[in-house]
């Protein structure tokens, strides 16, 4: 989507709040930068994609160098949104039609007196997404700067049929870390997961500090709500996630995948890694004129600086 008058594109949501900006990004591409006194965050409408957020100048996000900037290509890193299907569990294909649609609309922004920044986009089903996926719907994605700097997507589904439909999701975030070595994955002690690799091998982790030494894909199932990564260098990353995203997928392509994606940076297996919340174990259901929401937030807890000896 290569917007020469922002706003045309947007309407009157460039001025909705001063601490939202509607710039031009890679490719001609518009994106929403937020920004508060503590934290920054930027979202593409191509994708309704995050794809920065930084923290007192800490950058969590991680975005492939060699990412694709173009129509119809979903973007490498950040938070790619799944959705209606995690993968190749279905018909579609991999991952859904919302993370790489130009059909997205910019709802509203705000800025509250304590800091918060947010912008809420839209995306309704097209003649495009009836022939895929023959459902109505409107999905709505939040995506909000806290006053203490930690970062919240959000996403309301409504079915606006009249007949249930189901669906399987994950937010696949892509984390960035000083290097896989040193990161350690903290919440998953005694939770089955479905190990890719193996053809979806159920096994029970028994690492409360999982450490990946060689390519990872696995469905943690029923996780509990908060995770962690610890980085290994300079902070604590925290992740919250709702009941309605119970499962976490964790994921690392390793040197012989990452080198055979495009758009994935032959070294950039070594600084990030994925985990990602999800509805995949058990498919999510909304019935006719219902509704469906999921949550995730992530926060930043620096380490404490040691006095030299």
């Amino acid at each position: 989507m290569a917007h020469k008058d922002l706003q045309a594109a947007f309407g009157k949501a460039a001025g909705d709040a001063a601490s939202v900006e509607f710039v031009m990004g890679c490719g001609e591409m518009a994106k929403a930068v937020l920004r508060n006194g503590t934290a920054v965050a930027e979202v593409y409408l191509h994708g309704a994609h995050v794809t920065r957020w930084g923290y007192k100048g800490y950058e969590a996000l991680w975005m492939s160098a060699d990412a694709v900037y173009t129509e119809g290509k979903p973007l490498r890193g950040g938070i790619p949104i799944c959705w209606p299907q995690f993968g190749g569990l279905g018909p579609l294909k991999a991952h859904g039609f919302l993370r790489y649609s130009d059909d997205w609309k910019v709802e509203r922004t705000a800025a509250e007196a304590d800091g918060t920044v947010e912008v809420v986009l839209t995306h309704s089903d097209t003649a495009a997404t009836r022939e895929l996926w023959a459902h109505t719907f409107t999905f709505k994605y939040t995506v909000r700067l806290g006053a203490n700097g930690d970062l919240t997507t959000a996403v309301d589904v409504d079915n606006t049929g009249d007949a249930p439909f189901e669906f399987t999701a994950a937010l696949h975030t892509y984390f960035d870390i000083p290097h896989i070595s040193k990161a350690r994955m903290e919440g998953f002690a005694g939770v089955t997961y479905l190990d890719q690799l193996q053809g979806k091998k159920e096994i029970v982790e028994d690492s409360g500090s999982i450490a990946i030494t060689a390519e990872t894909d696995r469905i943690y199932l029923d996780t509990p709500n908060e995770l962690a990564i610890q980085d290994g260098w300079h902070a604590k990353i925290g992740i919250k996630k709702s009941d309605s995203l119970p499962d976490a997928v964790l994921w690392n392509p390793w040197v012989k995948k990452a080198s055979n994606m495009g758009d994935f940076h032959n070294y950039g297996w070594t600084s990030m890694v994925c985990i990602e919340a999800a509805a995949i174990g058990k498919a999510a259901t909304v019935p006719a004129k219902g509704s469906w929401s999921g949550v995730q937030t992530f926060s930043v807890t620096p380490y404490a600086l040691k006095a030299s000896l």
